[in-house]
């Protein structure tokens, strides 16, 4: 937040401009109506006559509806257009015990993918046949014969092939939070111990909780 009244007020104009910032007193003569929503009187029919009750949105509802349409606040330094966004989880986000795995994963600018202990860096690996045929021979059939949908064989070949220069990974954390994203130039490596063994590295890795 700026010190400066001027540049404060510069702000404060700007937002309230963008209709990021309403005002509301919480009084007693504010009623739930006018804070989320109510039924008001609107004159009804086309002769004037009448009268019909309409909901309108309070303040709480009206952000709330900004928030949820919004694109963002147009000041942001980087831009999605032009950009695929992946969405992918960097172990059990419950298990304390994959913890060292995301952190990794920020402190050295890469993400991970824990698919089968198969080195997925090797050209053959372009075509999803190629993938298919290496689960298979790693002999993963826990679920039932690898084919073109299965999980284990979509996941390394989308994680191997699409993410292109510039593209986004959004880590998840459960299915309502989001904890990292990465973005910049991707180079598929291999990861020396472990299972979680195809790492493209980024040009930057944030951290977000």
């Amino acid at each position: 937040m700026p010190d400066d009244r001027e540049e404060l007020m510069a702000s404060y104009r700007r937002l309230s401009d963008a209709g990021r910032i309403e005002f509301v007193t919480f009084h007693q003569s504010v009623s739930y109506e006018d804070f989320v929503e109510g039924l008001r009187p609107t004159q009804g029919g086309e002769d004037g006559a009448g009268f019909e009750l309409k909901p309108e949105q309070g303040v709480f509802r009206r952000i709330a509806r900004r928030a949820e349409t919004s694109t963002g606040s147009g000041d942001a330094n980087f831009s999605i257009n032009g950009r695929h966004v992946f969405k992918m989880s960097i172990g059990e986000a419950a298990n304390p015990d994959d913890a060292y795995l995301f952190e990794e994963a920020i402190a050295g600018g890469y993400t991970l993918l824990g698919f089968d202990d198969i080195d997925w860096s090797d050209d053959r690996f372009a075509h999803r046949e190629a993938i298919i045929e290496a689960v298979r021979i790693q002999g993963v059939t826990e679920q039932g014969e690898p084919n073109a949908a299965s999980g284990r064989v979509q996941m390394p070949f989308i994680f191997r092939n699409w993410i292109k220069l510039g593209d986004i990974v959004v880590v998840s954390k459960g299915n309502s939070r989001f904890r990292g994203h990465r973005r910049g130039y991707w180079r598929v490596s291999v990861r020396s111990t472990g299972r979680w063994g195809l790492r493209p590295s980024s040009g930057g890795a944030v951290a977000v909780d």
